[in-house]
């Protein structure tokens, strides 16, 4: 730990107030907010105050309260993030999107303020209740607390990634998504894969891209084999995985992973075992974010274009915003990317 100077210290200084510039200018404080705050009052002031009350404040180094301005005006310039599960900064699906919503509430003139206070009552509550934003983009699933509290209070709100019933959403098409893999592993010649779930995540998106997957396995006549897997794991296989991918007979010839993380998890656990992908299995993941990270092989995948979904959401919202109708769903197309995985 670092030696810390006592007397080395930075002390703030106390902003000035519409107390402070009234009494330099010699008015009330309702004709210095009608000036610098652009209030609403009855209170008329003339052109010459004006000059003087702005001289004032430049002197003084006034800044207005936000949350009072916003109050008079009816509007912050701000929007919200709100999601029931906090990323890892370094994730790349949340750095798609913050990239997405930041490029895309600059076109806005609008500020981004994420929220990441938690998800207990209070703060919910405390979070739609207050005028800091004029609208939220919500990462949530449909059970959760805050999608009543934003009803009950008319907050503008917008669902994001996984759709949400009761508010506008802007998602991907997970279902094609997943339908496209599963017929490219059937034309590879593959009939029986093992698709890999997760108990912790039962969001839409990834409900979603497993029953189209099945769905369409089934209807080309496939088997599929589902297995659970430990969603912080370097090692995503268990050993009852790995021995339906290695028994000789009817074993899993491919792996389907929900995400381009754990499907470069799977590729370098079959590579650390000495099996060869695609040679012998064959391993596809979702997404699209090979480019944040070094795979072991480049992925085949579905691309998702997050940043543009991120980007869409603000669009959605900021129409809301206005008074204007948006639609219910948003679906935007996902492409396929062939790699050297299968």
């Amino acid at each position: 730990m670092g030696v810390v100077d006592p007397t080395d210290t930075w002390r703030g200084t106390g902003s000035a107030t519409l107390k402070d510039i009234a009494r330099l200018v010699g008015v009330s404080e309702s004709a210095a907010s009608v000036v610098l705050n652009g209030s609403r009052s009855h209170t008329r002031v003339s052109l010459k105050t004006r000059e003087r009350v702005t001289r004032a404040a430049e002197q003084l180094g006034y800044r207005p309260n936000a949350v009072a301005r916003a109050l008079s005006l009816g509007r912050t310039n701000r929007i919200g993030v709100y999601a029931s599960r906090l990323g890892d900064a370094g994730d790349p699906f949340w750095s798609d999107i913050h990239v997405g919503l930041y490029r895309q509430a600059r076109a806005f003139d609008v500020d981004v303020v994420i929220h990441t206070s938690g998800g207990e009552s209070n703060r919910l509550l405390e979070l739609v209740s207050d005028r800091t934003v004029d609208g939220l983009i919500v990462v949530a699933q449909g059970d959760s607390e805050i999608i009543q509290l934003l009803e009950e209070r008319h907050v503008p709100a917008v669902a994001l990634v996984d759709r949400i019933d009761g508010l506008p959403s802007v998602c991907v098409d997970d279902r094609a998504g997943a339908a496209m893999l599963a017929q490219h592993l059937f034309d590879r010649g593959h009939r029986h894969v093992l698709a890999l779930e997760s108990p912790l995540w039962k969001s839409i998106t990834i409900v979603e891209r497993l029953e189209s997957f099945l769905e369409t396995a089934e209807s080309l006549g496939m088997r599929v084999s589902l297995e659970e897997f430990a969603v912080d794991s370097i090692s995503p296989l268990s050993s009852d995985a790995l021995d339906l991918l290695t028994c000789d007979r009817n074993r899993g010839t491919a792996v389907v992973a929900h995400n381009d993380l754990v499907a470069d998890r799977v590729s370098n656990q079959l590579f650390l075992r000495d099996i060869a992908v695609p040679e012998s299995i064959a391993v596809v993941g979702f997404d699209g974010h090979q480019s944040y990270f070094v795979p072991r092989l480049p992925l085949t995948s579905i691309c998702a274009d997050w940043p543009t979904v991120a980007a869409t959401g603000v669009n959605v919202l900021m129409s809301l915003i206005a008074g204007e109708p948006v639609n219910r769903l948003t679906k935007l197309s996902v492409t396929f990317k062939q790699g050297l995985t299968t």
